[in-house]
């Protein structure tokens, strides 16, 4: 099958059709710079708006030239910074060569991390020389890719920085398990795998300043039940169906009867199977009595022909009866009287033997048509077992996109992040994703990182001790937040708290599994298994196969699934995987001990992570994303918070987190450093 949903959303990159799969228009250079930065080339952001109130109305061609040069410049070649300079230089029209305005605009897009982020060839020293931000200190905890890239930026915007991680590595739920022998590259992504989209990604921005390699990954996914392939009729039958469920839900969210409550898509979605369901037993029952009562007709014609029939026998014999006494007859009168008896009888035996050919036709056309409703009767279900169990698996499938179960997600706002998700096919990391954590921390990082040591043991220590800060960056998972595992001494405001506690935060697993060697289909990414039942949909549903050099493979966990990995023993995960694909390859091709290497995530219990990411619960909506995002400050320090937690537009993502992370070096740099524009607030978007 090639996954392929209907995308519910309207809005994406500006001037760029949405949708993950969109195909990609040709570009000028200008609107490619602006695409890769996540801005129009033609009209200005909210954020550019607050900040360059005087050009809204005014000049904004003046100043979307200006802004669109200087992106060009940073796209051409990410590998080297943008400074000041350059950024005036190539300004080549007399109009918009305006000192304030190119400096203004340089470092709102440097600060903001919209050029100039990531690993890159430091030239110049503007920064220090006109933001006055020496001797701030900045102490960013958690060593994720969130704190990462808001450590790193605010390194480079001449900030003293301080990277505390609890873990005994960086990367957070970024985590590759690679092979401990020195002649294989196996590897497999634990944790995050996936780089959705290019266009707009800042790990695109990465990947051409490490130069790492880019897998696209193939959209077409084969299925598999009872060890057997599914055949592309049903496949294409039920996807259809699924995709219509998705479409009805979208119907149900915004019926005026919902407008100011919300309820469980999982709810939603059973209601729809529910009505299908009965409306598919009612037309099979409506269809059953159109037979019968074109069977009911047949009866009543053929009742009426045998009795015209008899009606006609009855009549020839009377003709007959007449034409003797008309021969018998010798007295002209009466003979003329016969004549005329005769000849109406005649008449009339005409009209009735008419009218029982015209009955006997209609008659054989309702059994034509009562034939051939039997033959080509409704479905007598909805979906048959079978059928359920692959609708399911497409749940199952929406469950890990979410890292929960549906009946968790908002019917309201549980997909309102769609409309901006980056178009264009996905890829994989060939040497994994853990690998842009390996390259950020070993990149003259510079920044003074304090990890937990571990006792004897093993055990990790926690060590209390004080020093003080201009500003504090929170970036640890929701999960750690919701557990309330830090203490915030004042405590958080209850508008964040609150927050914490509307937002779902879900759980997914893996299994990674290096083999001797490959007994599947190495053209092909993935393949799907269907469940033996609803309840065990999310179980090993999908194995990844990205790793085209060496054998391994990455079987999922999803919804109820993934929370039952977490307490159940490695070696039962183990071997259960190992069983479904017997059931798919056979038992001589797949054996336990061929299974060289395997390990199992357990997100939810690690007490630094507490799951995979978050999603929109019931009762929440993004306006929490956006309240988990305010720091919580005063006039002379703050406490800001980032992680894709904090992202409205782009949460549960990776490159929602590394955004979150230079939103809030900026956010910093704007609070202690000297600015060239204004610090107004964007008016919010539209969800």
């Amino acid at each position: 099958m090639v996954l392929n949903y209907h995308n519910v959303g309207t809005r994406g990159i500006p001037g760029f059709p949405s949708g993950k799969q969109a195909e990609l228009p040709i570009m000028t250079e200008v609107e490619n710079a602006c695409i890769e930065c996540r801005l129009s080339p033609t009209a200005m952001s909210p954020q550019e708006k607050a900040a360059f109130p005087q050009y809204v109305r005014n000049n904004t061609k003046k100043f979307l030239y200006v802004r669109n040069r200087i992106v060009m410049c940073w796209n051409m070649n990410p590998q080297k910074e943008v400074t000041l300079e350059e950024a005036a230089k190539s300004i080549d029209r007399q109009e918009c060569m305006n000192t304030d305005l190119v400096t203004g605009i340089w470092f709102f897009l440097s600060r903001r991390g919209i050029i100039n982020h990531g690993v890159f060839k430091k030239i110049g020293n503007d920064h220090e020389k006109h933001t006055d931000v020496k001797g701030k200190t900045v102490c960013v905890i958690g060593g994720g890719i969130s704190g990462l890239a808001c450590a790193m930026h605010l390194k480079y915007l001449g900030f003293t920085v301080k990277l505390v991680e609890a873990m005994e590595r960086f990367g957070g739920r970024i985590l590759t398990l690679r092979s401990e022998t020195p002649d294989s590259n196996a590897c497999g992504d634990l944790g995050a795998a996936i780089v959705t989209g290019l266009p707009g990604n800042p790990i695109n921005t990465l990947s051409k300043q490490f130069r790492f390699e880019l897998q696209k990954i193939k959209n077409k996914c084969l299925l598999y039940v009872d060890g057997k392939e599914i055949n592309k009729q049903t496949d294409l039958k039920v996807e259809t169906v699924f995709n219509k469920i998705l479409e009805s839900v979208q119907h149900v969210k915004k019926s005026e009867q919902l407008k100011d409550r919300d309820i469980s898509l999982g709810v939603v979605i059973d209601k729809v199977l529910q009505i299908q369901r009965v409306k598919c037993s009612k037309t099979y029952i409506d269809h059953q009595k159109r037979i019968e009562k074109k069977y009911e007709h047949i009866y009543s014609l053929e009742t009426a022909m045998a009795k015209d029939l008899m009606k006609i026998a009855e009549m020839n014999h009377e003709i007959q009866a007449l034409e003797k006494k008309f021969e018998e007859s010798t007295v002209e009168d009466k003979k003329s009287m016969l004549i005329y008896h005769i000849n109406k009888s005649k008449v009339e035996l005409t009209d009735l033997i008419h009218k029982y050919k015209d009955t006997q036709k209609k008659k054989k056309t309702l059994e034509e048509e009562a034939q051939k409703l039997q033959k080509n009767p409704p479905p007598q279900e909805f979906l048959n077992y079978f059928e359920y169990r692959l609708l399911y698996w497409h749940i199952a499938n929406l469950e890990y996109a979410n890292a929960t179960t549906l009946h968790n997600l908002s019917l309201k706002h549980w997909d309102q992040d769609d409309a901006f998700e980056f178009p264009g096919p996905h890829y994989a990391l060939t040497q994994g994703y853990d690998s842009i954590i390996e390259d950020l921390v070993n990149h003259d990082l510079n920044i003074d990182c304090q990890g937990q040591e571990n006792n004897k043991d093993g055990e990790q220590n926690a060590r209390e001790y004080t020093e003080e800060f201009d500003a504090v960056v929170c970036t640890v998972p929701l999960g750690v937040l919701k557990a309330e595992a830090i203490e915030f001494i004042p405590p958080l405001p209850e508008y964040k708290k609150s927050a914490i506690e509307r937002l779902g935060f879900g759980t997914l697993n893996k299994i990674v599994m290096h083999f001797e060697d490959r007994f599947w289909d190495d053209q092909v990414d993935m393949f799907g298994n269907i469940g033996p039942s609803p309840n065990s949909r999310g179980e090993f549903y999908m194995f990844w196969s990205l790793n085209k050099r060496d054998p391994v493979l990455v079987g999922m966990f999803a919804g109820a699934a993934a929370d039952t990995a977490e307490v159940v023993c490695k070696d039962l995960v183990q071997r259960r995987a190992v069983m479904v694909l017997k059931e798919i390859f056979g038992q001589t091709k797949v054996t336990f001990t061929k299974l060289k290497r395997s390990e199992v995530t357990g997100w939810k219990r690690n007490p630094f992570v507490r799951g995979a990411y978050s999603y929109i619960k019931v009762g929440s909506s993004g306006d929490d994303y956006d309240m988990l995002s305010m720091p919580a400050e005063n006039d002379n320090t703050g406490l800001f918070f980032a992680g894709e937690h904090t992202m409205r537009y782009y949460p549960a993502t990776v490159h929602g987190a590394y955004l979150s992370g230079l939103r809030e070096a900026g956010r910093i740099a704007d609070k202690f450093g000297k600015t060239y524009y204004k610090n107004n607030v964007p008016e919010k978007k539209d969800s």
